[in-house]
């Protein structure tokens, strides 16, 4: 996505990734691990009991209480 927000707006990659990460309260992006590991802990016996629940996994992007 960032390369392809560069290739519109004629910069480069890495200045739209410093700019979005520089919007993300927790400085970076989130890795492919990050996400996997909420989505097996949704899918064990820890969370059986969970129901109707929104998990926000985008490090703190989305200001809620």
């Amino acid at each position: 996505m960032d390369a392809a927000r560069a290739r519109d707006r004629g910069t480069g990659a890495d200045q739209i990734r410093k700019a979005a990460e520089s919007r993300i309260p927790m400085g970076r992006y989130g890795t492919p691990d990050e996400i996997g590991e909420l989505a097996a802990f949704l899918c064990s016996d820890g969370a059986a009991y969970l129901t109707g629940a929104t998990f926000r996994c985008d490090g703190g992007m989305t200001a809620a209480l």
